[in-house]
């Protein structure tokens, strides 16, 4: 029999079948697939239960009877004198509501605590409230288990994205496509984790599990419903604003005990609270992270490594500022020139007064250094910087070297020193790659650093850059 069969045939709700199955009272027999198959003497054991359970013996008593450590004419008489007992309260109880008729009691002049005792009844051949299984609440602990797994999902599509070369922070845009497609990604795999395993990654590390109504694995079929009407009743399509409103119904919903719209037809069961599954899942979160991060400075690390050539510096330069959505900057052609980039229907023009032309050292066909040198004389240009280009140029040639993936954080400190020293001289290192910049200047003002403006005439400015293996 199925468990809707033995609710049928004992009369019972399929929370009292699962109670006396944790309470150790019913042992059905489990089939392959998990799902439970319930025998005529399982429907014979529940009859006896509700019997004896309805006459008020104890679950102690009964599994007494059934382990033979109790007869069963012993443990009647003892209910028997209990129950005498009862009657004289329910006496009593019948006297107090004489009483109340007689003292003529209205209800908006009632004397509650004289009469509250009596107001106290056993419906008659009912099973206790408490032989149920409590339903799982856990609201807190539902939400992080499922923002666990919607992260996860979101990782993944980020090194998808990367795997391909695009950076999926490139634009406002992206945001909402991430979202979408990190919602699909769960919408797939979530019914997957349930109907092959009961949890997801979340879930699991939590200490939650989901079943069918018979306490087997869900189909595909029923997991993806469900996993669907998470995201619509749940997350309410991860729309702002209103999905804070679904979630907030939602948990005030859980927390009072109700059916939640997805629900229906499984069963959300809690194995434990154990502390450490706390820190599991914080550790859970450093290790998402981690690897995100990870991937992304792998993307960022160039195409070619090790003796590359020019046109292959080249090439790696432009992956890296396609890559960051640099617009403004040019590109490289494979012989180290700038050329022009057409955006959106527009084109950007490289000015050579803006970025300079570059020189390349090679030796043996292979790149070994590259730079530029910039001289003003009363220009009428304002005289640039060159820094964000300085930072590129150094980040592709010492991201290029052999064994940079193990010293990442000595390219991000020369970048952030180039970055610090706008208009002005330095000298940093990087994987092997030295870079250095002179500047010097007459007739202009520094401010700050971040600008040059002239103040007096002649103004002269003169920049040299090398990067040198």
């Amino acid at each position: 029999m199925t468990i809707k069969e033995i609710e049928e045939r004992s009369g019972m709700t399929r929370a009292n079948v699962r109670f006396y199955e944790s309470q150790g009272l019913l042992s059905p027999e489990r089939k392959e697939n998990g799902y439970r198959a319930y025998s005529d003497g399982d429907l014979d054991t529940l009859l006896r239960i509700r019997l004896l359970r309805s006459l008020g013996v104890s679950l102690d008593d009964i599994r007494a009877l059934q382990t033979g450590d109790a007869e069963l004419p012993d443990t009647l008489r003892r209910q028997l004198d209990a129950l005498l007992a009862e009657q004289k309260t329910v006496e009593r109880s019948r006297e107090v509501c004489r009483e109340m008729l007689d003292d003529g009691a209205q209800y908006a002049t009632l004397d509650a605590p004289r009469y509250l005792d009596a107001l106290s009844r056993e419906t008659p051949a009912a099973v206790p409230e408490g032989d149920a299984v409590p339903k799982v609440r856990a609201p807190w602990r539902r939400y992080f288990a499922r923002s666990l797994d919607f992260a996860l999902c979101e990782m993944l599509w980020y090194i998808l994205l990367l795997l391909i070369n695009f950076n999926p922070a490139q634009s406002r845009g992206m945001r909402l496509l991430n979202l979408l497609m990190s919602a699909l990604i769960q919408l797939a795999l979530e019914p997957l984790f349930l109907s092959r395993l009961g949890t997801t990654p979340g879930k699991w590390l939590l200490g939650l599990g989901v079943t069918d109504a018979d306490g087997g694995r869900l189909s595909y079929r029923d997991a993806f419903r469900r996993s669907v009407d998470v995201l619509v009743y749940g997350y309410g399509f991860h729309i702002p604003l209103y999905s804070l409103l679904r979630l907030y119904r939602n948990y005030a919903a859980c927390d009072r005990g109700e059916t939640l719209p997805w629900e229906s037809g499984s069963v959300l069961a809690l194995k434990d609270e154990a502390p450490w599954r706390t820190w599991a899942y914080v550790g859970a979160h450093i290790a998402r992270f981690a690897v995100l991060m990870l991937a992304l400075l792998l993307t960022l690390l160039p195409h070619h490594r090790g003796d590359i050539t020019v046109a292959e510096f080249c090439e790696n330069y432009n992956d890296l500022v396609d890559f960051l959505d640099r617009e403004q900057f040019g590109r490289l052609d494979e012989t180290g020139s700038w050329v022009h980039r057409r955006t959106g229907g527009v084109e950007l023009f490289i000015d050579s007064s803006v970025t300079p032309a570059l020189t390349f050292t090679e030796e043996g066909g292979y790149m070994t250094g590259v730079g530029f040198e910039e001289s003003l004389v009363n220009s009428e240009y304002v005289p640039s910087s060159c820094n964000a280009e300085m930072q590129f140029l150094l980040m592709t040639f010492a991201a290029s070297q052999k064994g940079a993936i193990w010293r990442l954080g000595e390219i991000y400190s020369a970048v952030q020193d180039i970055a610090d020293n706008a208009y002005r001289s330095f000298d940093v290192a990087a994987c092997g790659v030295r870079a250095v910049c002179d500047v010097s200047y007459r007739g202009y003002k520094d401010f700050g650093g971040l600008s040059l403006f002239p103040i007096d005439e002649p103004t002269i400015f003169s920049m040299g850059f090398s990067l040198s293996k």
